[in-house]
């Protein structure tokens, strides 16, 4: 969760207000523990006034992890920090990625 910072969150509330139904789907383990996920919460909450725009998942089986992308249209990576096993493993799931063009 540590590449989930207030500019990540700020861009993909943006998208979630854009596509009205939509829902945000946060798989980390971290958010298994209570105080991370009202972190996220409270984050989300400036931009995203309701709880149920956002799915916040903690640990399963490896199976059950993959079945997760069936629900997922679309994958927006962090930045600056892209992610890389997450973005490989969306791909290959045949989820599209949304990533940012790193400057310089």
């Amino acid at each position: 969760m540590a590449k989930v910072n207030l500019e990540v969150t700020a861009l993909w509330a943006r998208v979630l207000k854009a596509v009205p139904g939509s829902k945000l789907i946060l798989k980390y383990k971290q958010l298994d523990i209570e105080y991370v996920r009202k972190r996220i919460y409270k984050e989300f909450s400036s931009f995203v006034r309701s709880k149920k725009r956002l799915d916040l998942a903690g640990v399963t089986s490896q199976r059950e992890h993959l079945k997760t992308y069936r629900e997922i249209d679309l994958a927006l990576d962090t930045f600056p920090y892209p992610g890389w096993s997450t973005t490989q493993e969306a791909l290959w799931m045949g989820v599209p990625v949304v990533s940012l063009k790193p400057e310089g």
